[in-house]
């Protein structure tokens, strides 16, 4: 059986990374979020020009979405540092998002200088609200020691934060975290308990590792039924390593 811990830690390294993909979703998204003021979200996408007088007058979700506009692009000319000006302005107002954007902006050293202790900080601030993508990112710089004291108990109280509410990349980690005895007692059923919910929502890696703990009976009863099923439905997203290992089992993932 593979490491899970090897293949995790592989998803914790970039985790802060993955996770401004995540927020770049939601971003994306909030171009056809309301907007005080604003049309209903099946209604045409509002203009910068209304966006930017709302954030003018000083609202906090019109800063968030015309900083989310310069950072993607959208109707707007992208501009890295005006993003960050207005993420900033939103955040020190309390929105949740715009504290993420600007800790993963300071983390990656966008728009802003690289700072990891001001990405740990605004991350915190999000996190404490309940920002599953904030709870995740701050969770891999206690497992990095990036901007705070190493703490490997604290990343995983902060990824279960994060799991217990879906996200499928903390849930992934939490379950790392179980199989190695890492932040975490060691315990193989938990392992399992977490890497399946990660697989039930088709993450590609957990749907492999889950396949494997089947194989071997680590955590689950052994049942190589179960473990073809989940090898397969990997096998079938193009994951290599699936594939491979179903061969060796003399099974022809592509039937």
């Amino acid at each position: 059986m593979i490491d899970l811990l090897q293949r995790t830690v592989g998803r914790l390294c970039t985790g802060t990374a993955l996770g401004l993909v995540v927020l770049l979703f939601m971003m994306a998204e909030s171009q056809a979020w309301p907007v005080p003021g604003a049309p209903e979200r099946d209604a045409p996408a509002v203009s910068a020009e209304r966006v930017r007088s709302l954030a003018d007058q000083g609202d906090r979700d019109a800063q968030f979405t015309l900083g989310s506009m310069y950072l993607l692009g959208n109707g707007i000319q992208q501009d890295q540092s005006q993003a960050a000006e207005w993420f900033r302005k939103s955040a020190e107002q309390g929105n949740a998002l715009a504290q993420t954007s600007l800790g993963a902006m300071y983390y990656l050293g966008q728009g802003v200088p690289g700072d990891h202790g001001q990405a740990a900080e605004w991350y915190r601030k999000a996190a404490e609200q309940g920002e599953a993508s904030a709870q995740y990112n701050l969770g891999n710089l206690y497992l990095l020691g990036h901007g705070v004291e190493k703490d490997e108990a604290q990343a995983m109280q902060w990824f279960r934060k994060a799991a217990e509410q879906g996200m499928v990349l903390a849930q992934f980690n939490l379950a790392g975290g179980y199989a190695e005895g890492r932040g975490l007692p060691r315990d193989d059923r938990e392992a399992a308990k977490w890497c399946r919910k990660a697989a039930e929502q088709g993450d590609v890696t957990a749907q492999y590792q889950l396949g494997l703990m089947y194989e071997a009976g680590r955590g689950v009863e052994k049942d190589r039924r179960e473990a073809i099923s989940w090898l397969t439905s990997a096998a079938r997203k193009g994951f290599e390593p699936a594939k491979t290992l179903l061969l060796k089992m003399g099974v022809d993932s592509s039937k």
